[in-house]
This record gives structure tokens, C-alpha cells and sequence, in this order.
């Protein structure tokens, strides 16, 4: 589980309530008609909304108190009594919404691709497996933990 570091973002998103959270344990992040457990979710519409509200009602065993929820200032305020089912300590308010999905998105996938090697071909570490029937051009780069089938043509 990787523990999401909140402050890195206290720029352009803030708790709901005063709460002092160093971290927020989560996996990453979830769509509002896919809710996940130690997932972070994204609310700025009423599209979001809905989905976020019926895929609830249908799936009473996921706990929201075991989920962050980012939600837009302004739809916030507009949808107080719809967002009640949601803890006040697990929400955060922005007035940046694309910026907050941007940047909360580019930490998770930097934190799962940290220990990726970009530099060597996977050729030359062993990372990789490839048919001996396979024909690849010079040039091309092979990253590590791919597997090429047989008779596979890259150019």
C-alpha cells in the first residue's frame, strides 16, 4: 500500500474539516461507477455524482470510510446534502480540479514506475523475452519484462 503523502498537494487542494493528516493510504485512484477501498475518488459534477451515489446504493459493503474523496469547492457547497454519506474527514475541497486530478494521477504512476529501467534495452539486462522467430529492426528499444511472440514482425 503506498501511503500518498496529502501535503504534496496542499497547494490547490485542502481538508474539509481542520484534520493535521501527514498521509492517506491508498492504491490509487477510482472511478465514481467503480469505487475501490484504499482508493482516492475524484467528484466535480452531477454526472460523477450519480455515478458515485448509485454504485453505492448497489454496493453497500464498500466503506467510504476507507476512501478519500476530492470534490470541487463550488459543486460542494452547491451538493452539501447529497455528500453527507461521505465523512468530512475524508474530504478534500479544490478549486483546481483538472490540475488536482493531473497531479495526484502523475504521483501514483511515478511511484509505480520508479523502479523501471528507461535507459538499457531489455535485451541487454535479460529483462525481457523474446520467439527466436520474432524479426525486430535495429533501433528498437525493448523495455524490460516484455515478452515478444513467435513470427512477430517490428520494424
Amino acid at each position: 500500500m503506498t501511503n500518498l503523502d496529502i501535503n504534496l498537494f496542499k497547494d490547490y487542494i485542502e481538508p474539509l474539516t481542520p484534520v493535521s493528516k501527514t498521509g492517506v493510504n491508498c492504491f490509487g485512484v477510482c472511478k465514481t461507477k467503480r469505487l475501490k477501498e484504499d482508493h482516492l475518488c475524484f467528484i466535480n459534477g452531477a454526472g460523477p455524482l450519480k455515478e458515485f451515489l448509485d454504485y453505492h446504493e448497489q454496493n453497500k459493503n464498500i466503506d467510504l470510510e476507507k476512501m478519500t474523496f476530492v470534490i470541487d469547492r463550488q459543486f460542494y457547497e452547491k451538493q452539501k446534502d447529497n455528500l453527507k454519506i461521505i465523512e468530512e474527514d475524508r474530504v478534500y475541497l479544490t478549486t483546481e480540479f483538472d490540475r488536482s486530478i493531473c497531479e495526484i494521477s502523475k504521483w501514483f504512476y511515478d511511484d509505480q514506475k520508479k523502479d523501471q529501467q528507461h535507459l538499457v534495452d531489455g535485451r541487454q539486462t535479460g529483462e525481457c523475452s523474446i520467439d527466436p522467430t520474432a524479426r525486430i529492426s535495429q533501433n528498437v528499444f525493448i523495455g524490460e519484462n516484455v515478452q515478444i511472440a513467435n513470427d512477430v514482425t517490428i520494424l
